[in-house]
């Protein structure tokens, strides 16, 4: 599922690691986005999706 960055809101916490960044917004559901090479942002590797310039 692709969220536009500006659509996420309410973010109560972060985390980051070396390639991969979460957020957790009030409603409980988390958002990630990074490199995925190994499947840890639970999105088939071999997905790709377009990245989205915030800044």
């Amino acid at each position: 599922m692709e969220v536009a960055a500006d659509q996420v809101r309410g973010v109560t916490a972060v985390a980051a690691g070396q390639t991969h960044s979460l957020a957790l917004i009030k409603s409980g559901k988390v958002f990630a986005c990074g490199d995925n090479a190994n499947g840890q942002l639970d999105v088939p590797a071999e997905a790709t999706s377009n990245i989205v310039a915030i800044a």
